[in-house]
């Protein structure tokens, strides 16, 4: 029974620091100004929501 109790605590661990890396990854990357809010499709830069617009449903 210890063994187990062991196992699910280094698994929530696990979860969390995972969970906690991709909030921050969000986060920056929401707001970040720079790269990531410009996209360039062709030779027109538009922002980061027409181009996931343009890879969801073709050019």
């Amino acid at each position: 029974m210890n063994k187990w109790h062991n196992f699910y605590k280094l698994l929530l661990g696990y979860c969390l620091i995972i969970a906690t890396l991709l909030i921050i990854e969000h986060y920056l990357l929401t707001d970040s100004p720079t790269s990531t809010e410009l996209c360039i499709i062709g030779n027109e830069i538009t922002t980061i929501s027409e181009c996931y617009d343009v890879m969801l449903n073709g050019l």
